[in-house]
């Protein structure tokens, strides 16, 4: 389904259960899951994130990979679970 027919209203929503079942999001702490839902909740209390379905895709993209940043992501082995000894 195209982005521009979906309503721009779902973003939000649509966009968390994705990330949700994401491998970065596995390797968070609760903690810190919690803080990225509460941030973007409070991005979008403050009407900045605004446009179409597409455009907050892009904010809420920007957003989780700023987050992420802060959490010292570093690529496909970001806290890569150890190996269990043989």
């Amino acid at each position: 389904m195209k982005h521009d027919r979906l309503n721009k209203l779902d973003a939000l929503g649509d966009y968390i259960r994705t990330v949700q079942k994401g491998w970065t999001w596995k390797r968070m702490t609760e903690t810190e899951q919690t803080a990225f839902i509460d941030l973007i909740l409070e991005t979008r209390e403050q009407d900045a994130i605004k446009g179409d379905y597409t455009t907050r895709w892009t904010i809420l993209n920007a957003l989780y990979g700023a987050f992420l940043d802060g959490l010292g992501y570093d690529g496909p082995a970001w806290r890569e679970p150890e190996a269990e000894a043989e």
